[in-house]
């Protein structure tokens, strides 16, 4: 992703922050904590209002960093500026799930939790209390990660649009923005990083899963919403597609170049089972697992699966074209662009997948388990607000180390490409295309004496 695209997501994505912590941070904790501080603009704006006012403000931020990133990139195709913008609102979704979303998505599931603190209930109740915590985060955290995601891409996709308007007479006839390996390397890196979410993902999933489970027949409770049975699927949902949508993305690619180098169609092969290989060393239990997600669905869910991944696929390979004039030397700003598409990407996937839903039981499940137990401990949790305060805190720290780890971990696997580039010949330019001398007219020689 150029740098750009990447400073234009951003910019919408501060937008994204300052709107969105009004309601996650500002209002949200006062339903479920009496000494909260309540927002300043209670009693002068409805709860409607205010609603209306964010997020119009935060569609605004999305749509101008849209704006940003197809006017920066100076695009005057339709396509190159919808690129744009796409990217420019992946980048400020994933900023604005990872700083807001996270906290947010814990906050909501875990609320009832500081209701039940004042009040004397008994074990069992404490215990329906903490896995109806658990399973709600379980939901929510995926679902606040799509409702970020998706309107962010589609808004900035419409800011891409809107300037892509100025320029509307030339989008047949316009050259395409400059390509490169390196534009296309997250695509690669996005796959090994989603894959390594995943997997931890599901080592953590499948042990609370059978813990909750277990907790739930042994303590004789009621089933929640969701059931503990099924934790592990939808967070599934989440962490499956942000590494298989990648790897699609750099298979087609390689099958795409596969017409002028075949070599690349063998590589497609070789990626291919490569990456199925590692996903079974890495844990053999989920080929099972994901054959095992076809049982909980009828043959209309079946069916709708399969026409959503085969459009998804047709997608994929309309936005994976690439221009001729491929660029062949990148500059520093090239480098930084991708190292910072995939820090910010990459660290979603982990935040997404496990970090996020864990500090959130950590931080406010676990914290309390002693006095909703009301089990004897030698150390005093803190207030109710403040550990709400160092929710949101220790997830924007979270966000920044892991970031910054991804981006470190990026810049390695683009030197580690770029040796391997080096010592197969990828990286030489090819040799000139010889120009053939026209054949002597007699006409030449009445221009040169014109």
């Amino acid at each position: 992703m150029r740098l750009k695209t990447v400073l234009a997501g951003i910019l919408a994505g501060f937008g994204l922050h300052f709107s969105l912590m009004r309601l996650a941070y500002d209002s949200l904790p006062a339903e479920f904590i009496s000494s909260w501080q309540a927002p300043i603009w209670q009693g002068i704006l409805s709860t409607q209002q205010m609603n209306f006012i964010v997020y119009g403000f935060a569609a605004l931020s999305l749509i101008i960093g849209g704006w940003l990133a197809a006017a920066w990139n100076k695009t005057r195709r339709l396509g190159d500026a919808l690129a744009a913008g796409a990217g420019a609102g992946l980048i400020a979704g994933a900023l604005g799930f990872s700083f807001v979303g996270g906290p947010w998505a814990g906050l909501m599931a875990q609320g009832e939790i500081y209701l039940s603190l004042s009040q004397k209930i008994s074990e069992k109740d404490a215990y329906q209390l903490i896995l109806n915590g658990v399973s709600k985060t379980a939901s929510q955290t995926p679902l606040m990660f799509w409702k970020f995601i998706i309107p962010a891409v589609l808004l900035g996709i419409l800011g891409g649009f809107l300037c892509a308007l100025e320029t509307r007479k030339e989008w047949e006839n316009a050259p395409r923005l400059k390509s490169g390996w390196l534009y296309r390397l997250p695509a690669y890196t996005l796959t090994f990083s989603g894959l390594f979410s995943f997997v931890v993902m599901f080592v953590v999933m499948d042990s609370l899963q059978e813990s909750a489970t277990k907790t739930l027949f042994e303590k004789m409770l009621t089933a929640p919403d969701l059931p503990p049975q099924v934790m592990l699927f939808i967070a599934s949902l989440t962490a499956i597609p942000l590494f298989v949508l990648p790897f699609f993305i750099s298979l087609v690619w390689l099958i795409k170049s596969g017409k002028e180098n075949r070599r690349n169609w063998v590589f497609s092969v070789l990626w291919t089972i490569f990456l199925g290989a590692l996903v079974y060393y890495l844990s053999n239990n989920i080929f099972q697992y994901i054959l095992n997600l076809l049982t909980l669905l009828d043959l209309k869910s079946f069916l709708g699966i399969w026409f959503a991944t085969f459009l998804l696929l047709g997608i994929i390979y309309l936005i994976t074209r690439t221009p001729n004039n491929e660029k062949r030397r990148f500059s520093g700003a090239d480098w930084l662009g991708f190292t910072l598409t995939q820090g910010i990407l990459g660290g979603t996937q982990l935040m997404s997948g496990t970090v996020s839903f864990a500090l959130s039981l950590v931080l406010i499940t676990v914290t309390n388990m002693a006095t909703l137990l009301g089990t004897p401990t030698d150390t005093i949790p803190s207030p109710p607000a403040q550990q709400v305060r160092e929710l949101f805190n220790v997830h924007q720290t979270a966000t920044f180390a892991v970031i910054g780890g991804m981006t470190f971990i990026a810049l390695l696997m683009g030197l580690i490409t770029v040796f391997l580039r080096a010592i197969t010949g990828a990286n030489r330019s090819p040799a000139p295309t010889p120009i053939k001398a026209k054949p002597y007219t007699q006409w030449d020689d009445d221009w040169d004496d014109f």
